[in-house]
């Protein structure tokens, strides 16, 4: 009796290299609802801003040792010294904009767990706890459109604080200045609410 061999079907970016078909074939899209692992895709995210997200994984274990093993309660206490730490490690991206974004991020990590109980709980009600799934056209543009971020927006400008919203989610749809809408939306967004969209 002969067995069936199943073609995976990837995207054009993951095609030529073992790490990235990694990343694709077991990461890419899937819903996610650990808040250390959406700590550490915050941070390698915000790492990407002007690079490819190639660059990112081969570093990711650098990342990793930098950071604490992502912890952002670790990461939340980093001071100038840390920065300075930082900026000699060969296995991450050295910038001191990213380094600093990165830290404060984790502190707006930890605000976020404070008043949602889990970042996870936050994030997934933009979606309404449920996985988006592309349109029935075959589209690999999600059907929840960017008014989400609108959302978002308009819940941190209820805050009565008056502070600067957790995550520092800006009007332009950036976080920390390197987060752009598309990018929220295929990484972060993707492990928490969007379904494996191929191709």
């Amino acid at each position: 009796m002969g067995t069936t061999t199943l073609q995976l079907n990837r995207c054009g970016w993951a095609e030529n290299d073992p790490l990235m078909q990694a990343y694709h074939d077991e990461e890419w899209g899937v819903a996610l609802h650990d808040d250390r692992k959406l700590f550490e895709y915050l941070i390698l995210d915000g790492a990407q801003a002007g690079l490819s997200w190639r660059t990112i994984l081969y570093r990711r274990e650098g990342y990793r040792q930098a950071f604490a093993g992502f912890d952002p309660r670790r990461v939340a206490q980093f001071g100038p010294q840390d920065v300075r730490r930082l900026l000699k490690d060969p296995g991450i991206i050295r910038n001191r904009l990213k380094i600093k974004s990165a830290i404060q991020n984790a502190r707006a990590f930890l605000e976020v767990q404070a008043k949602f109980k889990t970042f996870d709980r936050y994030i997934w009600q933009f979606v309404e706890g449920k996985r988006i799934r592309r349109d029935e056209q075959g589209s690999s543009r999600p059907r929840v459109q960017l008014r989400r971020l609108d959302d978002l927006l308009r819940l941190h400008a209820s805050r009565r604080d008056g502070r600067r919203p957790p995550c520092r989610l800006l009007p332009q749809g950036r976080l920390n200045g390197s987060l752009t809408p598309g990018r929220a939306r295929n990484k972060l967004a993707a492990h928490a609410g969007w379904s494996k969209m191929k191709g």
